[in-house]
Formats: structure tokens, sequence, C-alpha cells
């Protein structure tokens, strides 16, 4: 669902349904809809040990424009919804993790003022099998962005993931 510019009303000429739907109800609904998607990695990924992997997302809960065709690494902002998204991954790993970890969230596109990764590291000793990581980052349509994760468990593990990407603001 998107945009659909409204019709010029004439005078002497009648309105149909359909008009009215396109250019009122399927605008207000447009207009009160989040523009993102919500995908998950459900089937296990194989992460290497000491190996920063892209998560393959493999399955759509939610996407609203266009975000992605799974399965695929990359995310790209559909034309016209440039602006400030909120990212949210959680990832699982099948045993818990230690040392070093972190999940890295990558532009593929040069964005001024923002870094070429936003990592969250997971601290070192931990006995938790999860990663969580959130940012909020301007995005205009065309840019792209992909989700990394990197472990020192010590051995290849098996991988879940989750991420949310919600426009909260069109500036």
């Amino acid at each position: 669902m998107g945009w659909t510019a409204p019709f010029t009303a004439v005078t002497g000429v009648l309105v149909t349904a359909a008009q009215l739907n396109a250019s009122y109800r399927d605008n207000l609904n447009f207009l009160n809809s989040t523009p993102g998607c919500r995908l998950r990695r459900a089937a296990n990924q194989l992460i290497n040990n000491i190996t920063d992997t892209a998560i393959s997302w493999d399955t759509e809960d939610l996407d609203t424009d266009g975000f992605i065709t799974s399965p695929s690494t990359t995310v790209t902002i559909p034309t016209g919804l440039d602006g400030r998204y909120a990212i949210t991954v959680y990832a699982q790993a099948a045993a818990n993790l230690q040392n070093r970890c972190y999940i890295d969230i990558n532009p593929t596109t040069v964005i001024t003022g923002v870094p070429t990764n936003l990592r969250t590291v997971i601290t070192t000793g931990n006995s938790d099998s999860r990663y969580l990581a959130a940012v909020v980052i301007p995005l205009l349509a065309g840019d792209s962005f992909q989700v990394h994760v990197f472990h020192t468990i010590g051995t290849n593990q098996n991988h879940t993931a989750w991420m949310t990407c919600s426009r909260v603001s069109a500036s």
C-alpha cells in the first residue's frame, strides 16, 4: 500500500466509491501505518567462530513496501520512504556466548555523519546466548543495510535472529 495522488473533482461529474476509497480511505490508512519490516532467521544459520557473518533473513512477518525479498541479507529503503529508522535486532546462539561477541548494523551506503558500522558489543564471560542491538539512523530511498553477527564461542554455532525496521519520522 502506498500513497495515491488524490483525484480532482470536477463539477457535474459523478464521484465513484473507487475514487473516494483511493483518494481518502487508502491514503489515510497509508498515513496512519508505519512503513517497515519485521524479519526472522527462522532456520538455523551456522555462524563460524571468529567470522563476521551477515544474517540471511529467511522469513518476512511484515513488509509494508518491499524492503526485502527473502531470503536475503540486505534490507533496502523503498522509493519515497526517506526518514529516520529504528532498527532493533535480537540474535540467539545455540550455546552461551563466550569472550567477544557483537552485532553490527552496517549501512551499505555512506551516510554523512553515521559510522560505517553500528556495533553493539556483548561483554566477555557471558553465560547467556542472546545478543541485542538497537539504533535509530537516517536512511534515504535506495540506502540499504545488513546485520552481521560475530562471536568467539570457540566453535561454529547455529544462530536464529529477529529484526524490526520501522520508519519513526519522515525527516
